[in-house]
């Protein structure tokens, strides 16, 4: 099961790309969601084996890009 990470500002968005795909008949499963880059950025640090993120590029603080460049 590959294990997926979202990261966005917003909870719409988040909750959007939860429930858009069927994660787990695609074999997959998110196994976080963040509003915010630095708790994601520890969370990612620790938990080497996530195979995808999703990835907000218009943040406040930290946008996508830099958030990439970090990870």
């Amino acid at each position: 099961m590959l294990k997926v990470v979202i990261i966005d500002d917003e909870k719409w968005s988040l909750d959007y790309m939860r429930e858009l795909i069927d994660w787990r008949a695609n074999g997959a499963e998110i196994v976080g969601e963040f509003n915010s880059t630095t708790e994601a950025l520890r969370f990612l640090n620790d938990n080497g084996d996530v195979a995808l993120v999703l990835l907000d590029v218009e943040m406040p603080k930290m946008n996508g890009i830099e958030f990439l460049k970090k990870l």
